[in-house]
């Protein structure tokens, strides 16, 4: 009898004691903090770059402006990557009354802007451009996508020969970028309250739960929505996949930006997973990286359906595959949370 207590003494004594696996509440704290304030300065970039954008577009527009469409599309594309630094965050202040959306409509599965700015320019009713009257439309008319396609898909849109739709263009996208400078300055001021009230939450496992979600979100829809399509119309000869700022050939540089916010969450995380599972750390430190380095000076339009996209797009599917599953699985044990509902599956 003694010497089967001592074996089972011996083995208890070799076991982790169960509540020194439990990761401390001060952990998440540090985990919270960190993305808080780092989101802070993002949200403030977004800000601070859709404010030049509403001042060029406007200055665009004034009979004695000196600021051409190549300085709008210029500060568009820097807006939107801006845009691609936050757009990961599926909590908060950007989710209200649509805010995220109003920003950049994006994907547009039943191609909604398309069908419904052919017939708003038609219309040209500058009654539907008044503050209110246009906060209350279609928010696929509102976001940057729907500036992208003015300057870009429509020839001569802007240009004083035009006579077809008269000012109605110019006082559009000063409406745009009025409506998401407002909306970008609003959601920046209201994450500090947010950020203060989700820092004072007693169960700071809970918050942390938000960035691990938003990490396995964005993880899956790169995978999904960006990237997998294009493979996708490859191997079945379908016409080429226009994805977000498709036009403005910046498909790849607005991917890069997703992978390094995506590091940014990770890295925030990495002291914990580095105590718990260093190989766990080593493996998706080193897919975030190849990620973010491997994406071609290119425009997608440019190299989609040649050897160089076709190999970049598989390679970046693979690594996301297996990014995706070591979230999933390997880090959600390793922080001690369960992946949630898949917000990118929303329409």
């Amino acid at each position: 009898m003694n010497y089967w207590l001592i074996i089972l003494l011996f083995f208890c004594a070799k076991m982790p004691i169960l509540t020194a696996s439990i990761i401390h509440n001060n952990a998440y704290v540090k985990i919270n903090t960190t993305l808080m304030e780092g989101s802070l300065v993002d949200y403030e970039k977004l800000k601070v770059e859709a404010g030049k954008l509403n001042k060029v577009v406007a200055n665009f527009c004034s009979v004695s402006g000196e600021a051409t469409i190549t300085n709008v599309r210029q500060q568009l594309v820097s807006t939107v990557r801006s845009w691609a630094r936050v757009e990961h965050i599926l909590f908060g202040p950007v989710t209200e009354s649509m805010q995220r959306y109003r920003i950049y409509y994006w994907p547009d599965r039943r191609n909604m802007l398309t069908k419904q700015l052919n017939r708003f320019l038609g219309a040209a009713d500058y009654k539907a451009l008044d503050q209110i009257a246009f906060a209350k439309g279609s928010v696929a008319l509102q976001g940057l996508s729907a500036l992208e396609r003015l300057l870009y898909s429509h020839k001569d849109l802007f240009s004083k020969k035009n006579k077809r739709y008269g000012s109605f263009p110019c006082v559009y996208a000063g409406r745009i970028t009025s409506s998401i400078y407002t909306i970008t300055s609003d959601v920046r001021a209201n994450w500090v309250d947010f950020s203060k009230k989700l820092l004072a939450n007693s169960d700071q496992k809970a918050v942390a739960a938000y960035w691990f979600q938003s990490l396995y979100d964005q993880s899956t829809k790169v995978l999904e929505q960006k990237v997998n399509p294009v493979i996708k119309a490859k191997s079945t000869h379908q016409k080429k996949v226009r994805l977000e700022a498709w036009r403005s050939g910046d498909s790849l540089a607005l991917l890069k930006f997703n992978i390094i916010a995506m590091r940014k969450i990770y890295s925030a995380m990495a002291f914990i997973v580095k105590k718990r599972s260093p190989g766990l750390g080593n493996k998706i430190n080193k897919i975030l990286t190849e990620l973010a380095d491997m994406s071609p000076e290119a425009a997608l339009r440019d190299i989609q359906g040649t050897a160089v996209g076709d190999s970049f797009m598989k390679n970046t599917s693979r690594h996301l595959e297996v990014l995706t599953k070591l979230i999933s699985r390997d880090l959600s044990q390793a922080l001690q949370i369960p992946v949630g509902f898949n917000s990118a599956d929303g329409d």
